[in-house]
């Protein structure tokens, strides 16, 4: 690798860090996709993290989760609803955060949104459970997780 290849590795690799430490301390959360049989929308991977808001100088924190979603169904879809709910580490559930995904996903193909929630004083956050709550396809229909799944 040349001289050039090294330098330039390394700028990138300080960059994130100091992109890393202007963001704030920032902590992974556990997340777990939680999906039904025959779901029309599946996670297929979700992550979160949960950083210090240096934007607004307080010590509130602001949660960010990413979802990779893949439309299973034979028709497109025009928007999602998805729950996240929150627990500590005794499984306690401390509160829900829904985010809208209002962006065309055709049949068979993926996406990977993320959504930003500030403001958090809560308790310390060990996981995070990731649900589909509805569905709205292009044609107008809706799919609902049934309420004994969430």
């Amino acid at each position: 690798m040349s001289l050039k290849a090294v330098r330039t590795l390394a700028i990138a690799a300080l960059l994130a860090l100091m992109q890393q430490a202007i963001a704030g301390a920032e902590k992974t959360i556990k997340a777990i996709p939680d999906n039904l049989s025959g779901q029309p929308v599946v996670i297929t991977q979700c992550t979160a993290v949960m950083a210090d808001d240096k934007k607004t100088g307080d010590a509130d924190a602001v949660f960010t989760p990413t979802t990779h979603l893949q439309n299973n169904s034979s028709q497109n879809v025009v928007a999602l609803r998805l729950r996240f709910q929150l627990f500590n580490a005794f499984d306690d559930h401390l509160s829900d955060r829904n985010g809208i995904y209002d962006k065309m996903l055709g049949s068979g193909l993926d996406a990977t949104p993320y959504w930003q929630f500030a403001g958090f004083a809560e308790s310390p956050i060990n996981y995070t459970r990731c649900i589909v709550l509805n569905v709205r396809f292009e044609n107008g229909q809706t799919w609902t997780r049934p309420t004994s799944g969430v």
